[in-house]
């Protein structure tokens, strides 16, 4: 019988006997016996399953990629993303808000007060091999506004005519991340979800204190044609990352 233990899947093959070749060969791989040598080599390969599988960058892809949602509004339309983090409230609205935080996941900047009402500043990053013409290290900038600022609960803002809201439910010591963005054009739908997904699975990475798993054109292109068959043709009419 093949049954996953408090720390590492194990065969026992023992509880049918040594002798059962057809239980070994059919349920743990191609065993052609039940010596102790075998199940010794099949014991590191499960250990070696089980530390995979509980890795935080492979439990964090698993929760994030391609689980986004279209909401259909009468003159909007909304993604939205649920993530069950393993920390308090108060440490991941730290990600949220502070900048040496969100420079290790969001796609920008944050200038501007941390208060309701507050304009704000979205700076983001120069493209590569750009060099901006008053020689900063900044490339596009786009305007917002602070509409929700209260801490550790509810975070939202505007940027450029879109709102995003972030939503902290403590969960005991977890909390559940609701992240919302909300916008008017719904052929962006399936590109948009593309990016989030990975920018969340990158705030997931700095949760989990191990290193996010770069941002490549291929594993855009992987999340997109997952949400244009999730959404369908008219949320995929545009492809390419906005030119910012």
């Amino acid at each position: 019988m093949c049954m996953r233990g408090t720390s590492a899947w194990s065969c026992r093959p023992s509880m049918l006997g040594d002798g059962d070749t057809n239980f070994v060969g059919n349920r743990c791989g191609s065993w052609t016996s039940g010596s102790s040598s075998t199940r010794s080599h099949w014991d590191e390969r499960l250990d070696a399953l089980d530390a995979h599988l509980e890795n935080p960058r492979t439990r964090m892809k698993k929760m994030s990629e391609g689980n986004g949602r279209l909401l259909d509004h009468s003159d909007k339309h909304s993604l939205r993303f649920e993530r069950l983090l393993t920390h308090p409230p108060e440490r991941v609205w730290r990600a949220l808000t502070e900048d040496d935080e969100l420079a290790l996941w969001f796609p920008a900047r944050i200038d501007g007060a941390r208060e309701p009402g507050a304009t704000l500043r979205f700076v983001f990053p120069p493209k590569a091999g750009q060099v901006p013409a008053d020689s900063t290290d900044e490339g596009a900038t786009m305007p917002g506004q602070m509409l929700v600022f209260d801490p550790p609960s509810v975070l939202e803002y505007e940027w450029l005519g879109d709102v995003l809201r972030w939503e902290l439910d403590p969960r005991g010591e977890n909390t559940l991340l609701t992240f919302s963005h909300t916008f008017a054009d719904k052929a962006r739908a399936a590109r948009d979800a593309s990016g989030w997904d990975i920018c969340l699975a990158s705030l997931g990475s700095l949760l989990a204190g191990v290193p996010a798993e770069p941002f490549t054109p291929e594993r855009h292109d992987v999340l997109f044609e997952r949400y244009a068959q999730k959404f369908g043709p008219d949320a995929a009419v545009l492809r390419a990352p906005p030119d910012l």
